[in-house]
């Protein structure tokens, strides 16, 4: 019985490795898993973004600079293009992105958990209320959705400080 019970004892750190590199056989690519349960989970905003015959045109007024921009037809931009024209205050986040808090927060529905945004993009921050210019290079995060795009980023950039930006429908 003693004997049994060594065996027993030697075979379970066995069975234990196998099974841990069992695991890590899996035939799932690593980089379409998620721990995110993303079921009917609507396309990447990315592919929203890209096809222009969705997009609505904006523009963003600095003072007396415009800059264009649109707004794609996913449940956040819609929401936010519903309530336009509207003037945000921003505020400069790390160097790489400019962030205006909404009054009331937008639709994530059939949104990713998070996004990776590119310079360019608009985004909307849900777990704080932002509209995000980005002009900078963030990485991915969980809340952010990307709902449209800007023509050109330099004129955002340039505010050092706070300012206040109207954002309305484009031509």
């Amino acid at each position: 019985m003693g004997n049994r019970l060594h065996r027993a004892a030697l075979a379970l750190p066995v069975v234990t490795l196998l099974g841990v590199l069992a695991a890590g056989c899996s035939s799932q690519d690593p980089a379409t898993s998620s721990d995110t349960d993303t079921a009917g989970a609507a396309p990447s905003t990315a592919s929203a973004t890209a096809s222009s015959a969705a997009n609505t045109p904006i523009q963003i007024r600095i003072g007396d600079t415009v800059i264009n921009g649109s707004l794609n037809d996913t449940a956040p931009a819609q929401a936010l293009l519903s309530r336009l024209p509207l003037t945000l205050n921003f505020e400069d986040l790390n160097g790489e992105e400019k962030i205006g808090h909404l009054a009331q927060e937008l639709p994530m529905t059939g949104m990713p958990a998070g996004d990776d945004p590119i310079p360019g993009d608009i985004g909307y921050y849900a777990p704080w209320g932002n509209v995000v210019f980005y002009y900078g290079d963030v990485s991915r995060y969980d809340g952010i959705a990307r709902i449209g795009t800007l023509e050109k980023t330099a004129p955002i950039q340039r505010h050092d400080g706070d300012f206040s930006a109207t954002i309305q429908r484009g031509n």
